[in-house]
Parts: C-alpha cells; structure tokens; sequence
C-alpha cells in the first residue's frame, strides 16, 4: 500500500514536471519517454539525497541539513540543467532555476 502511494505520488510530480516544462520549451512528443526517464531519475535521486540528509543521515551529508536553502538551491539548478540543459529554446526560455 505505502509502496503504491509513492509510486502514484512520483508519478504525478513526474507528469507535473513534464506538463510545466512544455509550457516552457517546444518538446516533440517522441522525446516523451526520455523526459520522463529523467523526470523520475530526478525525484528519486532528490529523494534518495534528502533522505540521507534529514532521515538516515549519511555522515558525508549531515553537515547540510543545517542549511536547507543551500540544498534547495542547488537541487534546483541540478533540476534546471537536467531538465533544460538540451531543450531547444532553453537558452531563451523564460523559465529560470529561480522559478523551479
């Protein structure tokens, strides 16, 4: 049960994510499946890092958790470039990592 939440959950961002990044960049839908990989790549590695951070704290990683704007920050660029990075008008797109 706890397992198909997730499962519905990450999707649903994932397709959020896809739906947000359309509005932003022409995307051809023969891209779709790659896009979503990464969508899904992202929310599990974000997961996954906060995890390590707050939850089961990885002592590497410990010394972030007393700075959540930096984590969000550079999640955010992470999110951007993996996102954005080859998009066909990311360089003139309105959409900056701020906005994410």
């Amino acid at each position: 049960m706890i397992a198909q939440v997730g499962r519905l959950a990450d999707r649903g961002m994932s397709e959020r994510m896809i739906r947000r990044l359309r509005r932003s960049v022409q995307i051809d839908d023969d891209d779709l499946p790659e896009l979503r990989l990464r969508t899904y790549c992202l929310i599990s590695m974000v997961d996954e890092l906060l995890l390590k951070i707050y939850g089961r704290t990885n002592p590497p990683l410990v010394e972030f958790a007393d700075d959540p704007d930096m984590v969000a920050s550079t999640v955010s660029r992470l999110w951007y470039a993996a996102l954005y990075a080859d998009a066909p008008s990311a360089g003139t797109s309105r959409v900056n990592a701020a906005e994410l």
